[in-house]
């Protein structure tokens, strides 16, 4: 007989947070961010070091830009998660961070523009808990009922800093080209644990433990990494039109190292008497971590007397799984390790598809001060599970489903103040997903573990207001 005792740990928390696995989850630029992204073909401001470095070269004046933050409200719901009937969800109250970019025009040659800019391309935190208890005939050489008890803890902490400096360069009147120099500076700390035990209890309050398993993960990471982009911008009389090429990022590794901590013991028959055990821990191990080619095309066009609308569409190369740690690692007593390959367990996988976004946009002038923004655009999740396998190594990844963003909002601008104020939705969902750890129906055959079933549903949820604000210091004389 089973009696079975669920706890559903829901947590409340204030941080910055990302979405991991999506590239195009933040923006950069309060009104490229009203506008969906989709400003690649018309940007003409310090956002186009991100968007379009050829952009840069239409700016006439030096300026100083301070952009203000967005606010959001995250909820994320995984069902089924660490098994029947036991969810993880996590609410999210975010704070995404400012930017600060300027330009400088050189006055002997005014068809230069140098570009520079701060900002928080992503930054993430996420934390899961379940924990399932309950009394079953768990252990099949123990007559009766046992007691037994599982807990899983998944945590995820990452920062990506950008330092971008970009020089635009006007052919003529028309054109425009560019090209932005981008120095990442990537953190990241993952953990993942789930510890399962069976005991009976024994006289005047003390406790048998009969079995476990403990199987614990914790990588973090910090890696410099260096890419450019490539930008193009053309103007005609009303059609506008961009395209860039942004290259893979390259790591520093002198200056990239991480620490990876993996331990598995488990004490269920036939490994009682002598518990079989896997288990390393490394220092200042070189880390690598990869990025796409991506292309970026785009447009404007006024498609009314005060209307202008907006599209961008965005390739991302595939990446091909590799492993993190930059030189493998041997394990010196491959006779205890419970999984087929050793150097599996030595691992941290990752694998990206080739994904297509696309991003609309549309501007309403009101008057020569004010606008109304909106957008929408894709954000397809990039992890390619095609190509990893989560029963092996370390693989890095906890969503797998897509998302849309939605905004909307108002452009106020003159000499010396540029303000915006909107509103931003993000949604997304996925079903049948595999789950991360089965905390029901333990069985001595099976580790204490449940069969692990792709019954996991899984949604996103994201509203939040924008407030931007850009002061324009510096003034050249034209």
């Amino acid at each position: 007989m089973k009696s079975t005792l669920i706890f559903f740990i829901f947590f409340v928390t204030i941080s910055v947070h990302g979405q991991i696995n999506h590239y195009w989850t933040n923006q950069f630029g309060a009104k490229s961010t009203l506008l969906g992204g989709a400003v690649v073909g018309n940007v003409r401001d310090n956002s186009s070091i991100f968007y379009n470095p050829g952009g840069l070269a239409f700016i006439e004046n030096s300026s100083i830009s301070v952009d203000g933050d967005a606010v959001y409200l995250d909820i994320i719901k995984h069902k089924n998660a660490a098994g029947d009937g036991i969810n993880m969800d996590n609410t999210t109250m975010e704070l995404i961070p400012s930017a600060i970019s300027g330009t400088v025009k050189d006055k002997k040659r005014p068809w230069l523009t140098l570009n520079y800019a701060i900002l928080s391309h992503n930054v993430s935190k996420t934390t899961f808990n379940a924990k399932n208890s309950g009394i079953d005939d768990v252990m099949s050489d123990n007559p009766g009922d046992e007691n037994y008890l599982g807990t899983y803890n998944f945590s995820n902490d990452s920062r990506d800093d950008w330092l971008i400096l970009g020089r635009g360069y006007r052919v003529n009147e028309r054109m425009g080209i560019g090209i932005s120099t981008i120095v990442s500076f990537l953190s990241q700390t993952q953990s993942e644990k789930y510890n399962i035990s069976t005991y009976v209890e024994a006289n005047e309050g003390e406790v048998n433990e009969l079995g476990y398993n403990i199987n614990e993960t914790e990588f973090r990471f910090n890696n410099v990494g260096l890419m450019f982009k490539i930008g193009w911008s053309y103007q005609f009389d009303k059609l506008r039109i961009g395209a860039n090429i942004t290259t893979p990022r390259v790591s520093i590794f002198a200056v990239s190292r991480g620490y990876i901590n993996r331990n598995n013991q488990v004490s269920v028959p036939p490994y009682t008497e002598f518990p079989k055990k896997k288990a390393f821990n490394i220092e200042k191990v070189p880390v690598q971590y990869k990025s796409p080619w991506s292309i970026d095309v785009g447009a404007s066009y006024p498609i009314s007397k005060k209307g202008i609308g907006y599209l961008t569409v965005a390739y991302f190369s595939k990446i091909d799984k590799y492993n993190q740690l930059k030189d493998p690692i041997a394990l010196n007593e491959p006779e205890e390790v419970l999984q087929p390959n050793e150097d599996d367990f030595s691992a941290v996988f990752q694998a990206h598809k080739s994904i297509v976004n696309v991003a609309v946009g549309f501007e309403y002038l009101l008057n020569e001060h004010f606008s109304i923004l909106t957008g929408f655009r894709t954000d397809l999740n990039y992890i390619d599970l095609k190509q990893l396998d989560l029963d092996y190594g370390y693989v890095p990844t906890f969503s797998n489903y897509d998302l849309y963003h939605a905004s909307a909002g108002v452009h106020y601008t003159n000499k010396k103040i540029t303000m915006n104020l909107g509103l931003i939705t993000g949604f997304g969902s996925s079903k049948n997903n595999q789950q991360l750890v089965d905390l029901t129906d333990p069985k001595d055959e099976n580790l204490l573990l449940g069969g692990i079933d792709d019954n996991v549903d899984s949604s996103f949820l994201r509203v939040g207001v924008l407030v931007g604000v850009t002061f324009s210091f510096l003034k050249s004389e034209q």
